[in-house]
């Protein structure tokens, strides 16, 4: 699908990450109302702690490819650029 960009933002991606990232931490901290809802707050830190992303490598398994791209970041020193595509270029 082609979309057309409400906020165009061009540059090197690690910086734009970088600051996009800090920008939306410092929301986040400042959000409007969330000391009003401790209850949600400590439900969702709750969930982020029992649920956190992760998995485990199983080395008679399947590769997994969270494996292969700590991997790939490990061997270079963490500069690699890494693309995927999901099948649905245009």
């Amino acid at each position: 699908k082609v979309r057309r960009a409400d906020v165009p933002i061009v540059g090197d991606a690690k910086v734009v990450l970088n600051q996009l990232a800090a920008k939306v931490e410092s929301r986040l901290e400042q959000e409007p109302g969330s000391a009003e809802r401790p209850d949600w707050m400590e439900t969702i830190r709750s969930w982020q702690q029992d649920y956190a992303v992760g998995y485990e490598q199983d080395p008679a398994g399947p590769i997994k490819p969270q494996y292969v791209i700590e991997e790939l970041y490990r061997i270079t020193g963490g500069d690699a650029i890494v693309v995927a595509g999901v099948g649905q270029h245009q």
